[in-house]
């Protein structure tokens, strides 16, 4: 967006220095040589008030965010994320948190189920933002979900920070989600962020870290991760 503005301001004023010089060349008068610069630098000033304000808001808008929640989970999981970052300043239309087809089920073919769904968020939500990338910041077995796109669908190109809490990385890597196992964590160019808690129960510390990512340990519940205020501090410091 900021190039094509700043190509509008280009043509704009190449057209309107074209013009005055053709109606200089017409004019016989001299003393109205200071009239045209005159026009010029009154036009200079109004495309400068005009496109700055846009200019700083394109350079400064912060990617969209998507949540994607775990098993049994929903999109209302992330409700208080969600009011927290607004009231840190996130515009609520960068924000965005869906609820898969079927919740329930936590089978490699749901996975990559939950993934195919996960890459039509993202492509809506790129084409309703206008963004060229998003974050994503997942729960529990989201964070699986997520991987399989942005690995094997084609995520990467379209993913700037991902963010996983309590994920099983290390397991359940069976039938079409061992692809997991090989490679890179992510793909080139993602920010990877790992946050894991040792007194998780459910997803033990050493299941939900990343070699290569940032692993951060912090101490909560496996659904304590949704409303800590530790683990929301590092979110939003990711998302920054």
């Amino acid at each position: 967006m900021i190039i094509i503005y700043i190509i509008v301001i280009v043509m704009i004023i190449i057209f309107f220095i074209k013009s005055r010089k053709s109606l200089y060349i017409r004019r016989k008068v001299m003393t109205e040589r200071g009239g045209d610069k005159m026009r010029m630098l009154t036009l200079g000033l109004f495309l400068v008030l005009v496109f700055s304000p846009i200019l700083v808001e394109a350079q400064t808008q912060k990617d969209p965010v998507l949540f994607v929640h775990g098993l049994t989970g929903s999109a209302s999981n992330w409700a208080t994320m969600i009011a927290r970052l607004q009231a840190d300043g996130w515009p609520s239309n960068r924000l965005f948190a869906y609820t898969f087809s079927n919740p329930y089920d936590s089978s490699d073919t749901a996975n990559v189920r939950n993934a195919q769904e996960i890459a039509q968020w993202v492509d809506n939500i790129l084409r309703t933002t206008g963004a060229s990338k998003i974050d994503i910041v997942a729960h529990s077995m989201g964070g699986i979900s997520s991987r399989y796109y942005l690995k094997v669908l084609g995520g990467g190109n379209k993913v700037d920070d991902y963010i996983t809490l309590s994920s099983p990385h290390q397991l359940f890597l069976f039938g079409q989600l061992a692809v997991l196992r090989s490679g890179d964590p992510v793909p080139p160019g993602v920010t990877c962020t790992c946050v894991y808690s040792p007194i998780d129960l459910i997803v033990r510390a050493q299941y939900a870290q990343l070699p290569g990512c940032n692993n951060v340990q912090v101490t909560t519940t496996h659904i304590g991760m949704l409303f800590n205020t530790e683990v929301y501090n590092i979110v939003k410091t990711r998302l920054n």
